[in-house]
Formats: structure tokens, C-alpha cells, sequence
């Protein structure tokens, strides 16, 4: 995995367009509320029922790549306590993280927009928009 500061538009354009690029999870530990941790970013509470909240974990699960039953761990992420681990699957154009947080999402019981969350603004906007939809159908 590069270093945070070897990100850059040359290796953006490889993951997106270069076939067969393997797929990593960034896994991010928090040590308070998502709201205390990022004042300025714009977070949606979503409710989820039990078995929702289960086939999502199912689906987080079944996206790391293991080894011997364990995730492979491939070092330091990109900011605090966060790491990166081996997933299933490659990432390319059709097959962005915010289309893996749609799908696991819709695990949950959310239904998505994939071509809206092919940018973080457009994810969100589907999130807000079901979200709204469960608030003014509930009884």
C-alpha cells in the first residue's frame, strides 16, 4: 500500500481504469461520536432494524480477503487509527467504495441510487432521500 502522501491524480486514474486493481478496506476506528470526531462533515443517523443491522456486519464480513481465517492486514491507513486490509473483489470505475457502502447499505434494508453514488454527494443525497421517505411513510 503507498503512503498517504503517494496518492496522487496518476495512481487515481490507474484504480479506476486499470483492470483488475485488488480492492482494500479502510478501516477507521473511532473514539468518540462520528459528529465529535468530524464537526464540519455532513452525517446522516440512520436507523436500522436488528436483522438489517446483521446482513450488513454479514456483508462487511464477507469483504475482507482472509488468510488462515483472519484478515490480511496491509498496514498504517490514511489518517489516525485507521488500517488497511486485503477485500474481495477489484476496484475500478464500475465498482467504486461508494458503491460497496450502497450495497451494504441495501443490506441493511436501504434501497440506493448506484448511479448517484458514483460521487459521495450523490450517495448521501440517496441516503437523505430514503431516509426522508421512511420518516413521512412511518406510522
Amino acid at each position: 500500500m503507498p503512503a498517504p502522501g503517494a496518492l496522487g491524480v496518476g495512481m487515481a486514474l490507474r484504480a479506476l481504469f486499470w483492470p483488475g486493481n485488488r480492492s482494500v478496506l479502510h478501516v477507521v476506528g473511532l473514539a468518540d461520536e462520528p459528529e465529535a470526531m468530524f464537526p464540519d462533515a455532513d452525517i446522516v443517523r440512520l436507523r436500522l432494524s436488528e436483522a438489517g443491522f446483521r446482513r450488513m456486519l454479514a456483508g462487511i464480513d464477507r469483504s475482507f480477503a482472509l488468510e488462515a481465517r483472519l484478515p490480511q492486514d496491509m498496514g498504517q491507513g490514511l489518517y489516525g487509527p485507521s488500517l488497511f486490509y486485503r477485500a474481495q473483489g477489484t476496484f475500478n470505475l464500475a465498482n467504486l467504495c461508494n458503491y460497496w457502502t450502497g450495497r451494504m447499505l441495501a443490506a441493511a434494508g436501504l434501497s440506493g441510487w448506484p448511479v448517484a453514488a458514483t460521487v459521495p454527494t450523490g450517495l448521501l443525497w440517496s441516503v437523505r432521500r430514503q431516509t426522508r421517505n421512511d420518516v413521512e411513510n412511518s406510522p
